[in-house]
């Protein structure tokens, strides 16, 4: 009996723990370029406790959201790439952390949006691991300098990949349910 309570307990902790919420809403423009080329750069992704930069995590991030953009449709540009233009058009150390940059980098890349973002994370396991706290994601669409697509999540317990499988879900059902996506 006591080592029913003690696992039932201990699920119940953990589907807690695990727990976070997000939204994801998209324009009619984003919804209708189905096919456009997109480019998804590194997130500024900061240890919660001391803002430190973790490119690692960020890197990671970027690269688990990359499924979800073809799935909904999306020409994804090769990360390897971007590194290089990012490199060649100086904005690799100061980074793209807002749209001006993002469509700035957008133009040279020649592609119809960017994909860029930040996030929380709080370091577990001496920082060899991290998880996430919160996280927000934009897509800005190079043509007009408009926010075409924004996610966010908040939460603990989870690690940066499976948040932003979590979101990449969203942003497949909103583009799949969409009149476009039928």
């Amino acid at each position: 009996m006591n080592n029913t309570l003690v696992v039932i307990f201990a699920i119940m902790l953990s589907v807690n723990l695990s727990c976070g919420s997000g939204r994801v809403s998209v324009s009619s423009d984003a919804l209708a370029a189905k096919g456009a080329n997109v480019a998804i750069i590194s997130f500024d992704m900061r240890n919660k406790k001391d803002s430190t930069a973790v490119p690692r995590v960020s890197d990671e991030f970027a690269d688990a959201l990359l499924p979800s953009f073809m799935e909904a449709g999306f020409r994804v540009i090769e990360r390897k790439k971007i590194d290089l233009l990012l490199r060649e058009a100086e904005l690799q150390a100061s980074g793209v952390v807002d749209a001006d940059g993002a469509v700035r980098f957008g133009k040279i890349a020649r592609v119809r949006f960017v994909v860029y973002g930040s996030g929380l994370v709080n370091p577990s396991g001496g920082g060899r691991d991290f998880f996430l706290h919160s996280v927000s994601v934009k897509m800005v669409d190079v043509e007009t300098g408009a926010t075409a697509l924004a996610a966010s999540w908040s939460g603990a317990g989870l690690r940066p990949p499976e948040v932003a499988e979590e979101i990449g879900k969203d942003i497949v059902k909103k583009f799949k349910d969409s009149p476009a996506g039928r």
